[in-house]
């Protein structure tokens, strides 16, 4: 009887009295309404809340939310060939990018990580290249990459990182120094600045000019042009015969 009545009662009724006729039900539902029928009755009551004309005037009458800006995120990268990374990374390692006192502190994907650092930097005096490119350069993730540049910086103060923000845009990549004396004692050591600059002409020939950073020749023509002294002998005249090796002139 409750049932049949109070569900007229809530098909006929306006949107401003289906508030009293929830009450209604609660109340009849304590009186011995089934509580299957109260359900249908409290369904029926939300099915009249949200079907009227004013719900859809309404919904047609709210402003549509200005879409905001995002900055797109580089995606994540895979290695197409996961071995051929593998073999990179170790062999990156094994170059002996740090002395043995600071490469103790790394693992083999964070040593090759910082192997291309260092590359960099002896070859174009600082290192510019996003976390992205050291990490597939160096057959790692992005995430080996990222912390090894973190444990570098901050726990044991081998380089510093120049961080570019740009309000609105996307971030300029960060500019890395080494300032950690002993890895660049290490780092003077052999050939490995005439290396480095093969291998990053190799990976990356249009290389940007930093501001602030200088050009670096190789080790090699630096020292040739600094220790050997050219002495201009074009306007001697040396006697073919062997005489000029003693020093006799005509």
């Amino acid at each position: 009887m409750f049932y049949d009545q109070l569900a007229t009662a809530i098909e006929n009724a306006r949107r401003n009295q289906l508030d009293d006729l929830s009450r209604q039900v609660s109340r009849a539902l304590g009186a011995g309404l089934a509580d299957d029928q109260a359900q249908q009755l409290y369904e029926l009551i939300q099915l009249r809340r949200g079907s009227g004309p004013s719900a859809h005037s309404l919904a047609a009458a709210t402003p549509a939310l200005t879409r905001r800006y995002t900055i797109q995120r580089s995606p994540e990268q895979r290695s197409p060939d996961r071995q051929a990374s593998l073999r990179r990374r170790r062999a990156h390692a094994a170059t002996g990018p740090l002395p043995p006192s600071l490469a103790a502190h790394f693992t083999t994907g964070e040593l090759a990580a910082l192997k291309i650092v260092a590359d960099e930097c002896l070859a174009h005096g600082v290192c510019d290249l996003s976390r992205n490119e050291i990490a597939s350069r160096a057959g790692v993730s992005k995430t080996v990459a990222k912390r090894a540049l973190k444990l570098a910086e901050v726990e044991h103060s081998m380089i510093t990182v120049e961080r570019r923000p740009r309000s609105g845009r996307k971030h300029l990549t960060g500019i890395t120094r080494i300032i950690r004396t002993e890895w660049l004692d290490w780092l003077r050591k052999g050939h490995r600045k005439a290396y480095a600059i093969k291998v990053c002409a190799r990976a990356k020939p249009d290389f940007p000019q930093v501001r602030g950073a200088e050009k670096n020749p190789p080790r090699s023509q630096c020292s040739r042009t600094a220790t050997i002294e050219h002495v201009d002998k074009s306007g001697e005249k040396r006697n073919r015969t062997g005489a000029g090796r003693a020093g006799l002139y005509f």
